[in-house]
């Protein structure tokens, strides 16, 4: 975020960036957790695939320290609903015995993402720049709603 913020003169806003994203998560993660366990992962997982996708459109096209600051929540909201509704998601399908396995494996592939992603898309910067890397990561985000509801699609009814 660092040299992309420099880039667009946006270095304020990003000074606070993940400040505002880790309030949003915070102050939403009690709300969704309830909301996941009454109404279902569909309930919370969807919108929250359309915050992630729109948290990195607004990243890509911010031309002010509001949309920047704007776009931190979305993805606060998006990120921190997505990663624990998945974790919830896998743990729920197992039994008492495979919990330990269903939860490493979670994080570990959690891990390879947050390691392997930055290398890959860092590569891909100075091909595109950063703008188009945050806007092909919005479909990307998409692409993963996508292929949750296909692999949900049965899985998962409200309440269960």
């Amino acid at each position: 975020l660092t040299p992309y913020s420099q880039e667009i003169g946006l270095s304020r806003a990003a000074s606070v960036f993940f400040i505002s994203y880790a309030i949003v998560t915070f102050v939403t993660r009690p709300f969704t957790g309830t909301a996941f366990d009454r109404r279902g992962p569909r309930f919370v997982m969807v919108p929250a695939f359309f915050a992630l996708a729109a948290g990195m459109a607004m990243l890509g096209a911010a031309q002010n320290d509001w949309i920047l600051l704007l776009s931190s929540m979305f993805l606060g909201y998006g990120v921190g609903t997505i990663q624990s509704s998945g974790l919830a998601m896998a743990v729920r399908r197992v039994s008492d015995t495979q919990l330990s396995k269903a939860n490493s494996t979670f994080y570990v592939m959690l891990d390879a993402g947050v390691g392997l992603g930055p290398i890959f898309l860092g590569m891909l910067v100075p091909v595109i720049g950063y703008r188009a890397m945050y806007e092909l990561m919005a479909v990307v985000a998409l692409l993963g709603l996508v292929v949750f509801l296909v692999v949900c699609r049965k899985d998962f009814a409200p309440g269960e």
